[in-house]
């Protein structure tokens, strides 16, 4: 079993650099073996995101390049316990995931809020729909984000507003749509 400096690595080459993409996703403390199956498969899509076309890429770019996004991920710890009021949070240089909530789900597709439209006097909520794995990456980049003090998401992003009978997170929501249009552009917010 490979320990977490001896993770095996794919070499990419873009721009006259070399980078050294982690094959393998680092533990999940306090995972069952099917949440760290999870936890895997989300990393690896973020992974493949962030490393598209050799790191020049929108989504790389929002983490301040490849390199930066890489060595910052290098020095993050993961682990599974309870969130309240959240899907996930970050403290410090971990990201806790809850493990009964949206980044495991199971039911074939996650829906994330965008962000809202106003018409004929209500608000309703821009969302796409994330497969279970694509959803569990996206949330990761997103807590990723606030790990990595990506200018202008909004670190205290849970602050739930009600206008209107309608609760609504306006952070969060533009804090999401920072992460879709970087690294899932090809979903349109419906």
């Amino acid at each position: 079993m490979l320990q977490r400096s001896e993770r095996a690595t794919t070499t990419i080459a873009s721009a006259g650099f070399l980078w050294l993409i982690p094959q393998n996703a680092p533990t999940l403390k306090n995972a069952t073996p099917n949440q760290q199956g999870r936890f895997n498969d989300a990393y690896s899509e973020f992974l493949r995101r962030l490393s598209a076309h050799g790191g020049n890429n929108p989504c790389a770019k929002l983490f301040g390049g490849l390199d930066n996004a890489l060595k910052t991920l290098g020095k993050t710890n993961f682990a599974a316990r309870s969130v309240s009021g959240g899907v996930a949070e970050t403290k410090g240089s971990t990201i806790r995931i809850d493990p009964t909530k949206a980044f495991m789900d199971t039911s074939g597709s996650v829906s994330i809020t965008t962000g809202y439209a106003y018409e004929g006097g209500q608000f309703t909520s821009l969302t796409i729909m994330l497969g279970n794995v694509e959803a569990a990456a996206f949330i990761l980049a997103h807590e990723f984000a606030h790990r990595s003090n990506v200018k202008g998401f909004d670190q205290n992003d849970a602050n739930i507003t009600t206008l209107g009978g309608t609760q609504m997170d306006f952070a969060g929501a533009r804090n999401n749509e920072m992460i879709r249009a970087a690294c899932f552009s090809e979903r349109t917010p419906q």
